[in-house]
């Protein structure tokens, strides 16, 4: 800690020797908050990696999960169409995990939440799918 400098002189060599400690306290400081930015900058650089290997890892088992969906679900949807999108959308989520030049984590997460609504919507397709099927096998 700095300790403070007060400013009592009663001639004016006090008064320039004061000046002369400020300055050399002014000096120290603006050096110590010089560091202080610079170790916050590479905490930042050291999280945004961090998150964007976090986002690029949950993105890749998102893809898997999907790939298994679209692959359990065939020939049991009602609407295929919900199938070739699932299909659509993790070709483009793989081109987007593919990529080595991804800066920003929202690119990977909304690619992400794009999978998991299409994989909700194969199983909806599947679970009407059923629901008709009893409906016409059990049908009285």
């Amino acid at each position: 800690m700095i300790d403070p400098i007060s400013c009592v002189a009663d001639s004016t060599s006090a008064y320039s020797s004061i000046v002369v400690k400020n300055k050399k306290v002014t000096k120290t400081l603006l050096s110590r908050m010089k560091k202080i930015k610079t170790a916050v900058k590479e905490v930042n650089k050291s999280h945004n990696s961090w998150s964007l290997a976090n986002a690029l890892q949950e993105l890749n088992q998102t893809i898997s999960s999907a790939q298994n969906t679209l692959t359990s679900s065939e020939n049991l949807v009602a609407d295929n169409t919900v199938r070739e999108q699932l299909q659509n959308d993790i070709t483009s989520a793989q081109q987007i995990a593919d990529k080595s030049d991804v800066r920003d984590v929202k690119t990977y997460t909304d690619a992400k939440a794009t999978l998991e609504n299409d994989i909700a919507t194969v199983n909806q397709s599947m679970a009407t799918l059923r629901n008709n099927m009893r409906k016409y096998y059990y049908r009285k």
